[in-house]
């Protein structure tokens, strides 16, 4: 199911180069034999027996390949367990290419949103100082609204509640004895 953008207009250019960009990245995946998508809890259970070194696994796949029995326990030839040690090996470079790719994306968007938002912080502050003046007047809802807007929320000091009132049962001791 291929991704879709919904946030932009679709007369955007920016959304159309987005959303090539999303129908590239739809057509790779099936290059990769059999892709699988997993949970955090899959990949937590997958990691440990992963990171089993290359020099054990080898080991055991020249082991497998002699022994029947030893064969018949792993479930499979060690043909199959070698290639599977292939693949991960092969492809191992792909991911952190797109890792980087990832990363180098998400700072590019930091970057247009930073720079967008020094626009918008230059323009609230300069609204500010003319709507101070007479000519300014018509900026103050506009300054309001943006000071609404821009506003991050004043994080609140939690006040411990104090202690309930409540008057203490006269057959209960003030303060507690020894028994």
């Amino acid at each position: 199911m291929p991704l879709e953008l919904e946030t932009l207009e679709p007369s955007s250019p920016h959304a159309t180069a987005a959303q090539d960009l999303l129908d590239r990245i739809d057509t790779i995946k099936p290059e990769v034999r059999e892709l699988t998508h997993g949970s955090k809890r899959d990949a937590r259970r997958l990691g440990q027996i992963a990171a089993i070194p290359d020099a054990a696994l080898e080991a055991v796949s020249s082991m497998v390949q002699r022994n029947e029995r030893l064969m018949q326990v792993a479930g499979a030839p060690a043909e199959k367990m070698r290639d599977a040690m292939a693949f991960a090996l092969a492809h191992e470079p792909v991911v952190q290419a797109l890792f980087a790719a990832g990363r180098a994306l998400a700072h590019t968007i930091r970057a247009a949103r930073a720079e967008a938002g020094y626009s918008a912080r230059d323009v609230y502050v300069m609204a500010t100082r003319l709507s101070t003046r007479p000519e300014g007047v018509e900026l103050i809802p506009f300054v309001e609204d943006l000071k609404k807007k821009m506003s991050r929320g004043k994080k609140r000091k939690t006040v411990a509640d104090p202690p309930s009132a409540t008057p203490a049962d006269p057959a209960t001791p003030a303060t507690p004895g020894k028994k």
